[in-house]
């Protein structure tokens, strides 16, 4: 028989045979390509200098003239200034300085007694560690003011960007400025050659509010 086109019963079940084909053909190469382009998506991978501060890292210089060198509790200006540190994995030496939050500073007190009990419990040889990120906009807190002459002792920290103040002998409370919440506390413990080393991680979330 021969349809209205002038095809055969056998050419039009060959043309339809040949469609099927076609179209199943296109099903495998798009279900290919969808494959492909799986294995091309970009997966995220942690790498240990991006993992934050762990139990057991020990704390280097982050800048200056030690840089990359361990830092002990008496490396550490009683009073002040502020030293910037970074943790580093003490099995393969890598130091955690791919994420910024992984900054930390440390502080040291003259006495226990300038520390809150609240405080103290999570200090090491006097040695107070905090996340440096501050909770306003993630600037880096790394200024010092030392109290007026003949006043409060005790110096404080400072963020250069929006001036927030914090209180690093209670916690690295809020004293002042925009920040909303103190900077995340670092619990830190002493190794066997008076060097520092991470206790625990943070207590609190490192970050901010932006």
């Amino acid at each position: 028989m021969v349809s209205a086109r002038g095809e055969s019963d056998e050419q039009r079940s060959r043309r339809t045979l040949l469609l099927a084909g076609m179209g199943a053909g296109l099903g495998l190469a798009g279900a290919s390509l969808l494959a492909v382009a799986a294995e091309l998506k970009p997966r995220v991978k942690i790498s240990f200098a991006d993992k934050p501060a762990q139990q057991g890292d020990r704390l280097v210089y982050a800048q200056g003239a030690h840089q990359r060198q361990i830092i002990a509790a008496a490396d550490v200006p009683t009073g002040g200034p502020l030293v910037l540190a970074w943790p580093m994995d003490p099995k393969n030496e890598t130091i955690r300085n791919a994420n910024p939050h992984n900054v930390i500073l440390l502080v040291r007190a003259a006495a226990d007694s300038w520390f809150t009990d609240a405080e103290r419990k999570h200090t090491a040889a006097r040695v107070a560690a905090y996340a440096a990120t501050c909770t306003h906009l993630c600037c880096t807190v790394s200024d010092w003011v030392p109290r007026p002459q003949g006043g409060d002792p005790h110096g404080y920290l400072v963020c250069p960007c929006h001036r927030s103040h914090f209180d690093p002998w209670d916690g690295a409370r809020v004293l002042s400025g925009p920040a909303p919440r103190p900077l995340p506390i670092l619990p830190i413990e002493l190794g066997p050659k008076g060097e520092l080393v991470v206790r625990s991680g943070f207590l609190t979330t490192v970050g901010c509010q932006a």
